[in-house]
């Protein structure tokens, strides 16, 4: 089993929860929880640039950094820079200072991203052991982003020679040759770029209609990932478990061994998929 589809398997098993059958989940629309007050109730006591008080004001973050159509802005865990990702694909870096006054190219995905309606390079995150020697995640950044490359035969890598770039850039309806995909690229020792060659699709399906694509993503405490996926204009997906993945939270185990003859080795915690879909 490759890491692709090993981590789609647990992330699949993760839609439902364990103990919760589809139908007898709680709580939900039906039942919600009440939510606190945002921040217990506290606010503060001026707005930006009131006269009357100094106490905090809005100011450009970065006054020397120009940067074009920013979807993405995340740090990584092994050093004090920022990395802004671009709808068109364009990742740069630089330092997390006021005073920074040059980008660095990281990632440039302009050959596979589709900058479609509602769409383009959406997310980004790297591994929590990003930059750790001896760490098999040691290069590891995930990236979200919808595409007009399919992905070829082996199904984990993107088909470069098979790209159609005449895709529809406004709001339409049904499938137009894109992609929703989730991938790896590594970035290798020694070097402060990632290699464009380095991705491996995890997750890939159509993209259709005109807006909703998700692309939140981020690492908990416990090393899971968590993936948020658009409902793509179809909002009764969010409530159907059974044969999509839109509208959806996802749980990935991204840390799994394989261990070379077909099996794979997943983390403490992780569980065989309550329901799989068709290939």
């Amino acid at each position: 089993m490759s890491l692709r589809r090993a981590a789609v398997l647990v992330a699949l098993a993760a839609v439902l929860l364990p103990g919760h059958p589809a139908g007898a989940q709680s709580p939900g629309v039906d039942a919600p929880v009440p939510v606190g007050p945002f921040m217990n109730g506290v606010f503060p006591t001026t707005t930006p640039r009131d006269p009357a008080s100094a106490q905090w004001d809005v100011v450009p973050a970065f006054p020397n950094i120009s940067l074009t159509d920013p979807l993405v802005i995340v740090t990584n865990p092994a050093n004090n820079r920022l990395y802004v990702g671009s709808r068109e694909g364009v990742i740069v870096s630089f330092m997390n200072s006021p005073n920074a006054t040059q980008t660095n190219p990281f990632l440039d995905l302009r050959d596979r991203v589709a900058v479609v309606w509602d769409g383009g390079f959406l997310g980004m995150a790297f591994d929590p052991q990003f930059g750790v020697p001896g760490s098999p995640h040691r290069g590891h950044v995930y990236v979200w982003y919808s595409s007009y490359c399919p992905i070829d035969a082996t199904r984990r890598l993107v088909n470069l020679a098979a790209c159609n770039p005449g895709y529809p850039t406004s709001p339409t309806d049904g499938f137009f040759g894109t992609w929703l995909r989730l991938s790896r690229f590594t970035v290798p020792d020694g070097q402060g770029m990632a290699d464009p060659a380095s991705e491996r699709v995890m997750i890939n399906f159509r993209l259709i209609n005109s807006t909703h694509r998700g692309g939140g993503m981020l690492f908990m405490p416990d090393g899971t990932f968590w993936l948020t996926i658009g409902d793509q204009w179809r909002y009764e997906t969010a409530q159907e478990l059974t044969n999509t993945l839109e509208g959806k939270t996802l749980r990935l185990a991204l840390d799994i061994t394989e261990n070379g003859n077909g099996t794979w080795s997943c983390p403490a915690g992780s569980h065989q998929p309550i329901r799989a879909f068709g290939r």
